[in-house]
């Protein structure tokens, strides 16, 4: 498998990397590995959608190699 993108920055409880944006007055935590998807596909995820980490690894953020695929549980 390809090299991973691996999320250096804050990460939650739950192992997942998170971050905060300021979106009308509020913090808004966002899901790296679910952005990154978003960003390369161009496609928001559907209501109940996950992203499932092939690689297993909660922290990679690297889409284009196959290691993240939407689905659901």
């Amino acid at each position: 498998m390809d090299s991973h993108w691996l999320w250096t920055a804050a990460v939650g409880d739950d192992g997942y990397g998170r971050y905060f944006l300021r979106q009308g007055g509020r913090d808004t935590s966002v899901r790296p590995h679910r952005y990154a998807y978003e960003l390369a596909t161009g496609v928001p995820l559907a209501e109940g959608e996950v992203l499932r980490h092939v690689c297993n690894i909660p922290t990679c953020v690297r889409r284009g190699t196959g290691q993240l695929i939407a689905g659901t549980f």
